[in-house]
């Protein structure tokens, strides 16, 4: 026998081959090796050949000894952690940031654009348990490479429209929107410039890239959990999961922040002079160039990612010596029989057993309301912090982004970290998890915490103080002869008298100067007349916000700290509650709860949100666009009760899953306690082996967590 580099010790004959730990391996259960994402590897040969036994890391064949050093499970947390990054960067990041952008860029409503958001989650849900099912009895590695770059494909056919148009030529211009006296009116409709239709139809390009994203990022959040679950000992997953949840959230928040960045650059690099500003409703920042980046940082993980064998050489040993924590249902040894899985005829008993699982049932609801919350919050966050607090769109992504960083990925860590250092079990996670829910629920309220409403004359107010009721309609006496096109972009003007108007037109104004000042203007009111000689200027008047806005962001900081943190505990729980020969499959259907349920209906329910809360809509000749106008107040009570409601609901299921709960270890209806130092026994491969455990007397953080979490943790766990 010859020794290699990963400690493998090949016999001779080639009859079998056994790691540094003793474990023995046939060539009949010798898995393939990795890289070539298309060829079917020769195990007989690899035996043979000690450079290429099974279990090492190496490119289309190609497995020197300097490369076995990737071959450990730290290296394949940092590639998946990679795939995380870039997928987050993508979908939670830039297109959070760029959806309001490439509405107004291709003149797509919000309808057509929520379905563009929802499209990557439909495709997930149609495609996962094929996915998990047929992948998670394969070469894991082959799946996530081959999702990396279907990722990457999604990311450069986003950014092709951008490629394929002309330059961006918005229709501007001060003497646009003044009073000219002509009373023809919405000019842009009669002449049959209001729009060109034909960029509409990029719509649909856009569907078949979030396509290919779905189909991308579906093995990452699956098999990839799995594939690091089964390479670590079940005291180390809470801490890798929390490592590979954190750069999960770190995506989004660099992908906010940098969105943010690139959409203050003027869309058009190539054009040789722009007349519109970044705070113009006009402009278009450059939303394109964050999906070339994504397209890029795909490929170039997919190289590493493709090396992979099947399993690392220290799976078998690790998977012998694990404890399940399977939920006793029953049906145990029907599920853990040897070819249970290889047929497509046994999904129906696969769903079947996992759904009469009261824990996994109660767990994947939990995380469906999660889902919905969360996803509803992200795709919308940046716009819901404009509105409320009068930011831009590039200020507001670039907020959320700086501070969903050490809000997330601190969360998840520290999730991750509690789970290793307690050792909790089950039971603990669960209890973990409520905690969590509940203090978020108590910080929601911050969503209250919202400026002033803006007072527009014609939509909350009136055009003269004297005048009594509300007005609701942009046209007044004061702006009658002046043509205004109610079909424009909404341009607000602040007046002398502090009163905002629609655009300078509807504030009766017939002169400009080029500092964005505009005079002679008929609207304008002071007390009981109007004087024409006050001026307005461009821009909304100041609202006075005083401490709300840094009260805000204390409470959406800690409320984001503790939304990101059940999410280790619960994939956690996910993993346990089942026979190990079902995690793929089961966090497949959990992630399909999680779809259906939440993050597909979640974004459409926000979005009809936002709707249900708009004071003025854009006329776009004749037709309903984009609302120009929110009640905030409105907007904040709505957002509290859809927030705080499923949030309700995430608590109320993640109790019945404790209730449910009932291990192979419980004793009087209690999950087995380890309080005193003694012997476990753990069967290996039909052998019995004891192992002394060492006594040590609990840590004050330890007895702390026993106090909170109602357990104490079990040690003479093999790491």
């Amino acid at each position: 026998m010859t020794p290699d580099d990963d400690g493998l010790v090949t016999d001779s004959d080639g009859g079998h081959i056994e790691n540094g730990n003793g474990n023995i391996q046939t060539e009949q259960n010798a898995n393939r090796k990795g890289c070539d994402i298309t060829a079917t590897s020769d195990l007989n040969k690899d035996v043979e050949d000690p450079a290429k036994s099974p279990f090492r890391y190496g490119c289309f064949g190609w497995t020197p000894r300097w490369m076995q050093r990737f071959n450990r499970a730290p290296w394949l947390l940092i590639v998946l952690s990679a795939f995380c990054t870039a997928q987050g960067l993508v979908i939670n990041g830039y297109i959070n940031t760029g959806i309001g952008t490439i509405e107004r860029r291709f003149e797509l409503s919000s309808r057509a654009s929520g379905l563009i958001v929802s499209m990557y989650d439909i495709t997930c849900a149609i495609l996962v348990l094929f996915v998990t099912y047929v992948g998670g009895r394969g070469h894991k590695p082959k799946w996530l490479t081959w999702g990396l770059i279907f990722m990457g494909t999604g990311s450069a056919i986003f950014a092709l429209p951008h490629f394929t148009t002309g330059l961006y030529q918005p229709v501007v211009g001060a003497d646009s929107i003044l009073c000219t006296n002509d009373t023809s009116g919405e000019p842009q409709c009669q002449d049959g410039t209001g729009g060109d239709s034909s960029l509409s139809n990029y719509f649909y390009l856009f569907l078949v890239a979030q396509v290919f994203h779905g189909i991308g990022a579906l093995p990452l959040y699956t098999l990839g959990v799995t594939l690091l679950d089964e390479s670590v000992t079940t005291k180390q997953t809470g801490l890798y999961l929390a490592w590979f949840y954190g750069f999960s959230a770190l995506g989004p928040a660099l992908g906010l922040v940098s969105g943010g960045v690139f959409l203050g650059i003027y869309t058009d690099l190539r054009a040789d002079s722009v007349n519109v500003t970044s705070s113009d409703p006009a402009w278009v920042g450059a939303w394109w160039i964050g999906f070339v980046i994504g397209a890029i940082l795909s490929y170039i993980v997919a190289i590493p990612m493709s090396g992979f064998p099947t399993e690392l050489p220290t799976t078998a040993k690790i998977r012998a010596e694990k404890e399940s924590q399977a939920h006793i249902a029953g049906h145990e040894e029907e599920v853990t029989r040897p070819n249970f899985g290889t047929k497509l005829s046994d999904i129906p008993k696969a769903v079947k057993y996992l759904f009469i699982n009261p824990t996994f049932v109660c767990v994947s609801l939990a995380a469906s309301a999660e889902s919905l919350v969360i996803s509803g919050f992200a795709t919308f966050s940046p716009k819901i912090l404009g509105i409320q607090y009068g930011l831009s769109p590039g200020v507001s992504s670039a907020i959320v982004g700086i501070f969903a960083v050490p809000a997330a990925v601190g969360s998840t860590f520290l999730g991750g970290w509690l789970i290793k250092r307690f050792d909790l079990k089950v039971r603990g996670m669960l209890r973990l998890s409520i905690v969590c829910v509940i203090i978020v629920i108590v910080f929601s309220f911050c969503l209250l915490l919202i400026c002033p409403q803006e007072i527009v004359a014609g939509i909350n107010s009136n055009y003269y103080a004297n005048e009594t009721g509300i007005q609701d309609t942009l046209k007044d006496p004061c702006n009658a002869d002046c043509g205004c096109d109610n079909s424009a972009d909404y341009s607000p003007v602040c007046g002398d008298n502090n009163l905002q108007y629609f655009d300078p037109c509807h504030a009766g104004c017939k002169s400009n100067s080029e500092d964005g000042v505009f005079s002679d203007c008929s609207c304008l009111d002071i007390g009981n007349w109007t004087d024409s000689s006050l001026k307005v200027s461009q821009g909304q008047c100041p609202v006075d916000c005083g401490i709300v806005l840094p009260l805000f962001l204390i409470g959406y900081f800690i409320s984001m700290f503790f939304n990101f943190m059940p999410g280790i505990p619960a994939t956690n729980t996910c993993l346990r509650c089942v026979p190990d020969t079902q995690r793929s499959f089961a966090l497949g259907v959990q992630w399909l709860f999680a779809r259906l349920l939440g993050s597909v209906p979640g974004p459409i329910l926000f979005g009809n949100v936002l709707d249900t809360s708009c004071l003025l809509w854009q006329d776009d000749c004749g037709s309903r666009g984009a609302c120009w106008l929110y009640d905030r107040q409105m907007l904040a009570w709505k957002l509290l009760l859809i927030g705080a409601g499923f949030k309700g609901v995430s608590f109320l299921f993640f109790a019945l899953s404790l209730i449910f709960y009932r291990s192979a270890h419980d004793n009087d209806g209690d999950e087995k306690k380890a309080t005193d130092p003694g012997e476990v026994e753990v069967d290996m491969e039909g052998k019995r082996e004891s192992y002394k455990r060492m006594e040590s007397s609990s840590s004050t953080a330890e007895i702390v967590a026993n106090a909170v979490y109602g357990e104490t943790a079990e040690e003479g766990e093999v790491e």
